[in-house]
């Protein structure tokens, strides 16, 4: 086997996202929960050209029990 045929594989391109917090004090910004944030981030990531911005789909409870639910959240950012 030639050595290109074993590098093949690997040339494939890798894919970046990043997993917004939507749990109070989970974020490394704050510990309150800021959509107005959240549009800037994923702002960012789009401009990076990130392949995704992602968000847990289950509640867990943060601190002082605030979570934001995750089809909201990913509605009002596919308007950003």
């Amino acid at each position: 086997m030639k050595a290109t045929q074993l590098l093949a594989p690997m040339t494939t391109k890798a894919k970046f996202g990043l997993d917004l917090p939507i749990n109070s004090g989970s974020s490394a910004w704050s510990n309150e929960l800021n959509f107005e944030r959240m549009k800037q981030v994923t702002k960012i990531c789009e401009d990076l050209q990130f392949d995704s911005v992602c968000v847990a789909d289950h509640f867990m409870a943060g601190q002082n029990f605030e979570s934001l639910e995750a089809w909201t959240i990913l509605s009002g950012l596919s308007q950003v």
